[in-house]
């Protein structure tokens, strides 16, 4: 599942394949 809203909102996403917890 690649769902790409930490990717403009920050860290706000289920995309834990890049960032499991950036904040």
């Amino acid at each position: 599942k690649l769902t790409w809203t930490h990717e403009v909102s920050g860290t706000s996403g289920s995309d834990d394949w890049r960032s499991p917890v950036a904040g």
